[in-house]
Order: structure tokens, then C-alpha cells, then sequence
């Protein structure tokens, strides 16, 4: 079974001319709106693309980024570890250097 779509003009709908005015009115009214509404969504789908597109990126970085703050966490106690323990040597060095200087 085809259906076709039949055109009627307003004309033909033995309307008034206000009537028709008036149906012109709200038929451009209501055209509008959708196109308006189509815009609209099509903003709103290329935001929700944008924003994925984002999320994909950082689903790739934050791994990269939690393995390399896993391995500085590891690289910065020892480091952290090592100056503490000069701290001795530089605190004797200093006490050698004012020794010299009270003999000056």
C-alpha cells in the first residue's frame, strides 16, 4: 500500500483571509521553530562529539599520567631519602667551615 502526500493550499480550504492569514502565521511560526530546534540539536550533538572526543583523549593520557606519577613516587622518595642522609655531611662541612672562619 503507497501513501502519498497531498498538497492543499490554504486557498483551498475556503477559509477567510484572516483565517488563512492566520494559519500562514502559525504554519511559518511552526516551521521556524523546528528549524530552530534543528540547530539547536545539531549544536547540541557536536558539543556531546566534542566533549567524547575529549574523554577519549584523556582516557589515553591518564594511564601515561598514573604510570608516571607511580614511577616519580617511587623516584622521589629515594631521592628524598638520599638528601636526608647527606644532610649529616653538609651540616659537618658547614661546622668545618665555621671552625676555620673562628680561627680567621
Amino acid at each position: 500500500m503507497s501513501s502519498s502526500a497531498q498538497t492543499v493550499r490554504f486557498t483551498q480550504l475556503s477559509l477567510t483571509p484572516e483565517e488563512i492569514a492566520l494559519l500562514q502565521h502559525y504554519y511559518t511560526t511552526a516551521f521556524l521553530s523546528s528549524v530552530d530546534t534543528g540547530r539547536h540539536f545539531d549544536t547540541l550533538l557536536q558539543q556531546i562529539q566534542s566533549r567524547k572526543e575529549y574523554l577519549s583523549e584523556q582516557l589515553e593520557i591518564t594511564p601515561q599520567q598514573q604510570y608516571d606519577w607511580a614511577g616519580n613516587a617511587i623516584v622521589t622518595p629515594d631521592s628524598d631519602i638520599a638528601h636526608f642522609r647527606d644532610i649529616p655531611r653538609q651540616i659537618y662541612e658547614l661546622e668545618l667551615e665555621l671552625d676555620r672562619i673562628k680561627h680567621i
